[in-house]
């Protein structure tokens, strides 16, 4: 398969990537509405990245990836943990959330990550190859 010369984002669309479908991406606004409107924090872990740049090489992002950062984007969403890219990545997006893309374990099977949701913070601890990881919260937890 040759990606070469196409944008990074439009490297999605190969056959072992996918989207949400209508009825999920009504599903997760509505919840993180819900959230938001409550003041939760929210922390998504999904399979496919939703960011670019630094998160993927664009070829693991999500088909539909413009329309669910959009819905990330207008709640309380601290932070989306991804892989399928096999390639560790950081980014923080414009709204302050962390888009963090652990390497595969098939290539990094001493590697492993331990998060620790904190009064005002998740810290997520990796190891061997995963990097650490402070996201601030968005509302102060209470204990």
């Amino acid at each position: 398969m040759n990606l070469s010369g196409l944008e990074s984002y439009d490297r999605r669309f190969v056959n072992f990537n996918g989207a949400i479908s209508n009825e999920q991406l009504e599903w997760l606004r509505k919840e993180l509405m819900m959230a938001t409107e409550q003041n939760e924090n929210v922390i998504i872990i999904g399979h496919n990245p939703v960011y670019l740049p630094a998160t993927t090489g664009g070829s693991s992002l999500s088909w539909n990836y413009n329309e669910i950062f959009d819905i990330l984007s207008k709640n309380s969403v601290v932070c989306y943990i991804s892989g399928h890219d096999h390639d560790c990545g950081y980014s923080v997006d414009q709204r302050g959330i962390h888009h963090i893309t652990m390497p595969g374990v098939i290539e990094n099977p001493e590697s492993y990550a331990v998060g620790m949701l904190l009064e005002d913070s998740l810290v997520i601890k990796g190891r061997g190859d995963i990097f650490d990881v402070n996201c601030p919260l968005r509302f102060k937890l209470k204990c």
